[in-house]
């Protein structure tokens, strides 16, 4: 690569800045983590806070806090461990969105041209945006709201975390969903293909149309597949909005509390394990199976 001169670099870097402060289906495998890629040149390395529009003409590198308004990265996105990226007022990446372990995320309004890998992240909040690709790996956290997906969602929770997970509202999925571990509530969303929800501490499906078969086994924890009060869009008070399954519904080796009501499923209803579900408003038409004829 050619030898930067001094001032060259300094324009390179333009956007370091200080600043203080931090912000606080296969059976039964879960989700891999993406493997690490190497770092393309030219890049841009941005750990302040910038308000002005930004255009990188390769690749972002995020080492520390960056906080930036509208961006235009023409390659990919990359983070260092623990670092912190905030992008607010749309935008744009035109290649993949790399996120190292620790990393916390928020992405409002931006377009990411490739897809978002996940290696041991701590949180990613994607909101009025949109990825053309898959999200994939392992995070403690994910929220993605009124946001389109293009292809699948495969993401793993820790064992260790319990109390957070994967939230959709009101999201747009066109690939498989995935999901293994931690809470798992997806509200008035629509999936292109099918859910799969694995090993759930908390696990919530209400107001949402999935064309294919939806899955939900080895629960450790509740599962209501219509409304749940912790999912703000299904609250009791606000207009019902039924599910809507293509396929079947499968409800596999849950625990003792599987509820199921204002749901629609086209296939079959499918219940094994040790526990018999309630089920009240549910329209199916294929066979009512198992713990569940």
């Amino acid at each position: 690569m050619t030898r930067r001169r001094p001032r060259a670099a300094a324009l390179v870097v333009a956007l370091v800045a200080a600043v203080a402060g931090t912000a606080s289906p296969a059976e039964g495998a879960p989700p891999a983590a993406a493997p690490a890629q190497p770092v393309t040149s030219p890049v841009t390395v941005c750990s302040g806070v910038r308000d002005a529009p930004v255009l990188v003409a390769g690749d972002l590198l995020v080492d520390g806090q960056c906080v930036l308004g509208y961006t235009a990265v023409l390659g990919e996105i990359r983070t260092t461990p623990g670092s912190r990226l905030f992008l607010n007022g749309a935008g744009r990446t035109d290649g993949d969105v790399h996120l190292a372990p620790g990393a916390i995320a928020a992405l409002t309004g931006v377009h990411v041209g490739g897809g978002i890998h996940l290696d041991d992240v701590d949180r990613l909040y994607l909101t009025t945006g949109s990825v053309a690709r898959s999200i994939r790996g392992r995070a403690a956290r994910v929220e993605i709201e009124r946001t389109r997906v293009g292809g699948a969602l495969n993401v793993a929770v820790p064992e260790a975390t319990t109390l957070t997970g994967v939230r959709l509202v009101g999201a747009e999925v066109g690939g498989w969903v995935n999901l293994y571990g931690g809470t798992q509530d997806v509200a008035v969303s629509t999936l292109r293909r099918g859910l799969t929800m694995s090993w759930a501490r908390r696990a919530a499906v209400c107001g949402t149309s999935v064309l294919a078969d939806v899955t939900v086994r080895r629960a450790r924890g509740p599962v209501h597949v219509s409304g749940a009060p912790w999912l703000p869009p299904c609250s009791p008070g606000t207009p019902p909005v039924r599910n809507a399954f293509g396929a079947n519904l499968l409800l596999h080796e849950n625990g003792p509390d599987v509820r199921v009501d204002g749901t629609d499923v086209a296939g079959d209803l499918d219940c094994r394990g040790a526990t018999t579900p309630v089920v009240g408003d549910v329209t199916v038409g294929g066979a009512r199976l198992g713990r569940c004829a």
